[in-house]
């Protein structure tokens, strides 16, 4: 009979029997035995430091993600070229195998996208908190000198700068637009870089298509066909990329007569980057649907707003105090409940358009690219209205 695998049996041989219990008897040590004894703790030692050293290995690259700000750590360069030095900050887009996509924090349009050796960068907090580059925080003051009585004025956002001068509680910063040499308060920076152009609702896509999938998306003017497949514009089905146009920096346009569709890049930047319709051109596409098949868009009417919508608000009109409306009255009067968007930021959109009746207006109201209500503004003086009470608004009236 065989001996099962891994198991223990008696034997049917007489001689291996009494051979077992000899050396059960037998209390001699057993050279062998310690040998073998010996392999065992050696193994086990070198595995204890092999685990030991993989353990105690600096793990800051796997924590850099998609959103971090990081410190370039030695002179370096991204694509084409383009050089960073040691102390800049950079923006982290993408994770590839053994780089980063990044963008540069230069206050420049259009931004610099590009990649960096994942060892050239970290996301150390004191080499981040040394950096050349910061931002300074929503509604923090700039001064024109050291002191608290030469403040000058203020940025309503984070704002990327370049820092000149580090100076005990002061810091010696440059604006873009050629705002230079002013003053903030250390406690108003802090080291991160806002990015531009960069949208990750669209990471997982850009994964997706990283893995071979969905391939047709690296190609701007098959994102444009896949779109206006989905909104049946049979007159302009099967464009071709001669009939793309360059508009600005990752972006690209479609442009006929009546039509429009510009995609643009939201992750990685270049030929490995998928391509996307952008939210202008899903929010027109909305609001086209929303407006009578006769009346066409006055080009380059429109205005934008984005406002907090907040509850029980009263909005006076620019010209009389005494003439008021409600939010949740107007909201009514477009078709959806105030109350479901209390406290979000709203987009309002105001387009003028040429109608066989006359030139008329409308107001859109979108929830992030989605419209969730519009209005007829049929006469100048409603249109003036609207255009004013927005900006009384937006301005501190809230």
């Amino acid at each position: 009979m065989k001996t099962p695998f891994l198991t223990t049996s008696f034997s049917e041989n007489a001689k291996q029997a009494k051979s077992r219990f000899v050396n059960i008897l037998d209390t001699k040590s057993k050279k062998v035995g310690a040998l073998a004894l010996a392999v065992i703790l050696l193994f086990a030692l070198v595995c204890g430091i092999i685990v030991g050293c993989v353990q105690n290995k600096p793990t800051n690259a796997t924590t850099i993600m998609p959103g971090d700000t990081v410190a370039v750590t030695q002179d370096s360069e991204i694509a084409e070229g383009v050089p960073v030095h040691k102390g800049d900050l950079l923006f982290v887009v993408y994770e590839n195998d053994d780089t980063y996509h990044v963008q540069m924090p230069y206050m420049s349009h259009p931004a610099t996208f590009g990649n960096i050796e994942k060892s050239a960068v970290s996301k150390d907090a004191e080499k981040l908190a040394n950096a050349n580059y910061a931002s300074i925080k929503p509604l923090a003051a700039v001064y024109t000198n050291k002191g608290d009585a030469d403040k000058e004025t203020y940025y309503s956002m984070q704002t990327p700068l370049q820092i000149i001068k580090r100076d005990g509680k002061w810091v010696e910063v440059s604006f873009a637009a050629g705002v230079d040499n002013k003053w903030v308060k250390r406690e108003d920076i802090e080291p991160v870089i806002p990015s531009t152009q960069v949208d990750f609702d669209y990471l997982d896509l850009q994964k997706r298509v990283d893995a071979g999938e969905e391939q047709w998306r690296l190609s701007p003017h098959e994102v444009v066909n896949d779109y206006l497949a989905s909104r049946k514009v049979t007159a302009h089905m099967r464009i071709d990329a001669n009939q793309m146009e360059e508009t600005s920096a990752n972006t690209m346009s479609y442009i006929t007569e009546g039509y429009f569709v510009s995609v643009y890049q939201p992750i990685k930047k270049g030929e490995d980057g998928i391509w996307v319709v952008s939210n202008a051109s899903l929010m027109k596409g909305q609001m086209d649907d929303a407006v009578p098949a006769d009346v066409k868009a006055i080009v380059n009417s429109g205005m934008g707003w984005r406002i907090n919508l907040k509850e029980n608000k009263i909005i006076y009109t620019p010209y009389n105090s005494k003439q008021s409306w409600s939010v949740e009255d107007l909201a009514a009067q477009m078709g959806f409940e105030a109350k479901d968007y209390y406290g979000k930021d709203l987009d309002i959109m105001i387009y003028e358009y040429t109608a066989p009746k006359g030139n008329t207006a409308y107001l859109f109201v979108f929830d992030d690219e989605q419209l969730i209500g519009h209005t007829e503004l049929d006469t100048k003086d409603k249109l003036e209205l609207a255009k004013q009470t927005l900006i009384k608004w937006t301005e501190g009236d809230k």
